[in-house]
């Protein structure tokens, strides 16, 4: 293992904002050690980065100005290096780190008081002196504490627990508008930037989102509803601005702001991984990928999500238990099971409509249908309990202006249905 240790001028929490963010585009293994110092494990991350020098560099442009930074194979040793504000702060070897480690003094360890004033008391001053020391006696001292943390920046036990940083799981950021406006133009513009700022988080991740959520706030001071919700969905993840500015914009055009605006916050709670485009070999005409989704996420912003109904098949063999229809709150990710062998009608009625048929042959509004296909015969609900078996055999017919209808026959005696149309 490698590490990159961070010795920063100030506590993080006080630091610049979006430090962690920018340090996990080189490692996801980012630890907080204590209030200013932060660890990255980069080995994983140096042919990537053109080695150990690079990847320091690199590192080093994104941290803030005073900071101090440490390389070693572990992380305690890198942040005594670090700490140690003169001299050798790098190693990449083992006994490297142990000969840079054996001339700090004891201080420099993370210990309580009594410790490091036991070890002046027995003449103890630098670290190589205290290793040299017998081990036994240390502990049988109460100096147990004391050797392992000895051992954890010498590389000799694992490290300790320490406080890993990553991804807080969502995204949050807010703007304060010049002056009040009730104009999509000003809203939008505003908006644009946030949703910019996001996108350029998103690609330090590798990330796509398919949901944002913009508050849209108002003077508290008047009456009426102090945020105006908007929520901006995509068929699938994106991670371009442009996408989400467009949904944007077909929002505001839509809406009617019952009061001037003077804050906006943009929400994103869920990151999900980005699956690259690939361009066509050969030029074609043939439409780019995405564009069916980019049509449903406008239909969806000018119509309201509950507008929109996806298909959600059942495994079922009786027709009308197969078919079933979702909103975009419960949108459906698996794949649709394969399609049936046999013809079946885009249209299935909500409720099988009874048709006469004189001499055992159907008719539609006095007009006598042809049975151009079938049988297919549908049997089931016997093995269900608490439903009433099913058979029948259907048919496709057809009237004499071509229009084809899927017709069944029951088989328990109840006559002829139609139960579906074909476009």
């Amino acid at each position: 293992m490698l590490w990159i240790c961070l010795h920063l001028p100030q506590p993080v929490t006080a630091g610049p904002p979006g430090l962690a963010a920018r340090l996990l585009r080189y490692t996801p293994h980012l630890a907080a050690l204590d209030d200013q110092a932060l660890a990255l494990e980069v080995e994983g991350s140096l042919r990537l980065f053109g080695g150990a020098r690079a990847l320091l560099r690199a590192v080093r442009q994104d941290c803030p100005p005073g900071t101090v930074t440490g390389l070693a194979p572990t992380a305690l040793g890198a942040c005594l290096l670090a700490r140690r504000g003169h001299g050798a702060r790098h190693a990449l070897r083992p006994h490297t780190l142990a000969r840079h480690l054996d001339a700090l003094p004891c201080e420099a360890l993370p210990t309580a008081p009594d410790s490091l004033a036991a070890l002046r008391a027995l003449g103890c001053r630098r670290l190589g002196q205290l290793r040299a020391l017998p081990r036994t006696g240390l502990r049988n001292r109460g100096h147990a504490a004391l050797l392992q943390i000895l051992d954890q920046a010498y590389g000799q036990a694992p490290p300790g627990d320490y406080r890993w940083l990553g991804d807080d799981g969502g995204f949050v950021l807010a703007r304060e508008l010049d002056h009040r406006s009730v104009s999509a133009t000003a809203v939008e513009a505003a908006g644009a930037s946030l949703i910019r700022a996001l996108c350029a988080w998103l690609d330090t991740r590798q990330g796509a989102a398919d949901e944002l959520e913009l508050d849209l706030g108002h003077d508290e001071r008047r009456a009426g509803p102090s945020t105006t919700p908007i929520r901006l969905r995509t068929a699938q993840p994106e991670w371009a601005a442009e996408r989400f500015i467009g949904l944007l914009r077909e929002h505001l055009a839509r809406r009617r702001l019952a009061a001037p605006v003077v804050r906006i916050a943009l929400r994103c709670a869920r990151i999900l991984p980005r699956t690259p485009r690939t361009a066509p070999l050969l030029l074609d005409d043939s439409p780019p990928p995405g564009r069916e989704s980019a049509l449903l996420d406008v239909l969806r912003a000018r119509l309201g999500a509950d507008c929109l109904h996806f298909p959600d098949p059942r495994p079922q063999h009786i027709p009308e238990r197969t078919d079933r229809w979702r909103t975009e709150a419960a949108r459906p990710r698996a794949r649709l099971p394969e399609r049936s062998p046999r013809s079946r009608p885009l249209w299935l009625l909500a409720h099988a409509v009874a048709l006469a048929a004189p001499d055992h042959r159907p008719m539609i509004d006095g007009a006598p249908l042809t049975l151009v296909s079938g049988p297919e015969r549908i049997e089931g609900g016997w093995w269900t309990q608490g439903q009433a078996p099913v058979g029948r055999d259907y048919f496709i017919a057809c009237d004499a202006r071509g229009a084809r209808y899927w017709v069944y026959r029951d088989h328990h005696g109840a006559g002829w249905f139609l139960h579906g149309l074909f476009g």
